[in-house]
């Protein structure tokens, strides 16, 4: 029963606009409906605090329409219509309250009312000044990405289509203004959405936009007539690299990418951060520590910029941790999870930072050949519950692979565990139905070649033949492989042992 009720009350948009509200915005919203300049009156207002009461998830049964029309109306007989007008006039008020508060913000939008209201009436320099204006002030800063050439575009051509531009010269100068920006805008738009399909179609095959002109676009967009802009710039070689395109300077690309987007909105330069990680990971996971260097600079651009200041997800916080220890970033790991972990979402933070302490630990004992590193990861690995889900099965697992060949090596593991250990997870990856399918190939390509190496640690006679040969394998291998780098080295350290 409880379900059916919640089900049925989050179908009300009142409802659902409510949740979307911050909690730290419902006091505002509640002095903006008693508030005389709006159009609601204080049963909205007593409504809206009633249905405050269930913020944020709304999943109490006695959330009902019944419940809350006896709350505002006392022992009144029920009455659906009136509840419902309520609820309806609430909504308005608030989608009123939102659309205001957005127009404060925006002095684009501002201008865009007020050039319009001026527009419709016999005030023609009136009308060019506010536009004028606000052309200046869009000059003058630093945004050069798609917002800038869309709003610049819509300014220009309410000049050019308005009746009072008389003079010839002017019209043509608001009209050349109006078409190169549009020109740009547009181009900016189609490298992005092909950039972002290029990345999409890796995940899911069969993928499209159906979008038209783009050969035209990229073709156009090297030009110097439209590469003169920085943010054409980069997403036009965003799209070559994601094709395959070699980069020929590295650090030149990191250099222009931040340079560029200071000239990008937040959303942009969101767009742009990721495409860039999605170029360069499948070379920093093939071993490439100059990608490796790359990718965690833009994570430290992020973090330095506050972009995770409120909220980080375990996905995320767990990449980054990854990513720095593969590059021998110690002490900056450890600062990152004691600084950084307060920002996972409650539910997660134990699991996320136990893992993330147990690698870092794990990485020491790499680096400074301490036994007790090993053991005190494995402790870390131990505290996560072992159904802890998919977020942390699969890297509890492989990583206690890795610390148990460590201290194989150093004659501190029985090889029978070991072995259990990969029967265990092999059984685990096979009958998990959770894992997406290239997820559970790659680990499952990682045990194949595990499981090679500590045969051949196991035979004390190692043929140099034979590990060469698998050394060959791994370099060649065209399948996905996850901790390939991880098995070269261990494979060349056995060769290099015997």
């Amino acid at each position: 029963m409880p379900n059916i009720m919640q089900s049925s009350m989050l179908e009300f948009k009142v409802i659902r606009l409510i949740q979307a509200l911050l909690s730290k915005e419902l006091s505002t919203v509640e002095r903006y409906l008693f508030s005389p300049n709006v159009s609601s009156n204080d049963e909205c207002a007593r409504l809206f605090i009633q249905i405050c009461k269930f913020h944020p998830n709304f999943d109490n049964p006695k959330l009902t329409k019944e419940r809350l029309f006896a709350k505002l109306f006392g022992k009144q007989p029920y009455n659906d219509g009136k509840m419902r007008k309520l609820m309806t006039q609430l909504t308005q008020a608030i989608e009123q309250y939102l659309m205001e508060t957005e127009l404060k913000k925006s002095e684009e939008l501002q201008t865009k009312l007020l050039a319009k209201a001026l527009s419709g009436r016999d005030s023609y320099k009136l009308f060019s000044e506010v536009v004028q204006s606000r052309l200046k002030v869009l000059d003058k800063g630093m945004d050069r990405g798609r917002n800038y050439f869309r709003e610049s575009f819509e300014l220009s051509d309410m000049l050019y289509f308005h009746p009072g531009s008389v003079k010839l010269t002017k019209k043509d100068e608001y009209l050349s203004r109006a078409i190169d920006d549009f020109e740009r805008y547009f181009t900016l738009v189609m490298l992005q959405n092909e950039a972002d399909t290029i990345v999409g179609t890796r995940m899911v095959s069969s993928i499209g936009t159906g979008a038209h002109y783009v050969d035209e676009v990229l073709k156009n967009a090297g030009l110097p007539l439209f590469s003169r802009n920085k943010a054409i710039r980069l997403f036009h070689q965003l799209v070559t690299l994601l094709k395959g395109k070699e980069v020929e300077n590295l650090e030149e690309l990191k250099a222009t990418s931040f340079e560029t987007f200071l000239q990008l909105s937040q959303f942009e330069m969101d767009l742009a951060i990721n495409l860039l990680r999605n170029f360069a990971i499948p070379y920093a996971n093939k071993g490439n520590m100059e990608y490796a260097r790359f990718v965690f600079d833009l994570y430290k651009f992020e973090l330095e910029r506050g972009f995770f200041a409120n909220t980080i997800s375990v996905g995320a916080f767990i990449n980054i941790v990854t990513l720095a220890l593969a590059i021998d970033e110690i002490a900056w790991v450890k600062h990152f999870i004691e600084n950084y972990s307060i920002f996972l979402p409650t539910n997660e933070k134990d699991n996320a930072s136990r893992y993330c302490w147990g690698i870092w630990h794990y990485q020491r004992g790499v680096l400074s050949d301490d036994i007790e590193e090993y053991y005190n990861a494995l402790q870390y690995f131990n505290l996560i519950p072992t159904k802890s889900g998919v977020n942390y099965e699969i890297r509890i697992r492989s990583a206690f692979l890795r610390v148990q060949f460590e201290l194989l090596e150093k004659g501190r593991e029985q090889l029978d565990d070991i072995f259990n250990q990969t029967r265990n997870f092999e059984r685990h990856l096979r009958g998990n139905n959770q894992y997406a399918l290239q997820i559970r190939d790659g680990y499952l390509n990682f045990l194949k070649y595990y499981k090679s190496l500590v045969r051949m640690y196991e035979n004390k006679m190692i043929s140099e033949k034979s590990l060469n040969s698998l050394i060959m394998k791994l370099d060649n291998e065209d399948e996905n492989v996850y901790f390939k780098p991880w098995l070269i080295g261990k494979a060349k350290g056995l060769n290099q042992d015997d």
